[in-house]
């Protein structure tokens, strides 16, 4: 009952833990530096364990069935501890940032994070209600990049208002710009990739 709670954003937020599923996934972020609360597996003695301490529990197909945020359960469910946001990020001198505004769809926001990951960004701004961190399917869509990866949810306003003037270039994505292949190389750079529904947000396109 207290693992399916955590479906909700509102418990996850109390208790500042979210659930994660799926052995690839769990070893990913406990090597990313998340923390292990809780382990549910069929197994008796999870090979995973032995990268900290942990509760562990073994439970049978029905129950992981039940308790499974999945349309299959895969055999294995993991409650971690939220990551602490690292802010001097937006200190970082000559950043490569990649500006999450307001996307709405947690599988697009986690495709967002492990390409930014993948691309060795800085860190991932998120502005304009983008969908949750720990929603589950936002987890599930990382495979793996949570944790390696900085992600910040802030204010726009109060955002551009302390980026601007440090002289990085910031990007829009759009229909209607350039072709990237028209830019040069940058070491620098703030891509900004705007909404599903209603693409780069006022803020932005300043």
């Amino acid at each position: 009952k207290w693992i399916k709670s955590l479906a909700l954003k509102k418990n996850r937020d109390e208790q500042h833990l979210f659930i994660a599923e799926g052995e690839k996934l769990i070893t990913d972020l406990i090597r990313g530096g998340a923390k292990l609360n809780v382990l549910v597996s069929h197994s008796a003695k999870p090979a995973l364990l032995d990268s900290g301490p942990a509760e562990s529990y073994v439970c049978d197909s029905a129950d992981m069935d039940s308790i499974s945020l999945l349309s299959t359960a895969p055999g294995i469910l993991g409650v971690f501890h939220y990551f602490q946001p690292d802010k001097s990020v937006l200190e970082t001198p000559n950043p490569r940032w990649l500006i999450a505004d307001g996307i709405k769809d947690p599988g697009n926001m986690g495709t967002l994070i492990r390409t930014a990951h993948w691309f060795g960004l800085h860190a991932i701004i998120a502005i304009n209600s983008c969908a949750e961190l720990y929603n589950p399917k936002t987890v599930q869509s990382t495979m793996g990049s949570l944790g390696r990866i900085p992600v910040l949810y802030v204010d726009s306003a109060d955002f551009y208002a302390q980026v601007s003037g440090k002289g990085i270039p910031f990007i829009g994505a759009d229909l209607k710009g350039d072709l990237l292949g028209e830019f040069s190389s940058m070491n620098s750079f703030a891509l900004i990739i705007g909404s599903e529904s209603h693409g780069l947000s006022p803020d932005s396109e300043k």
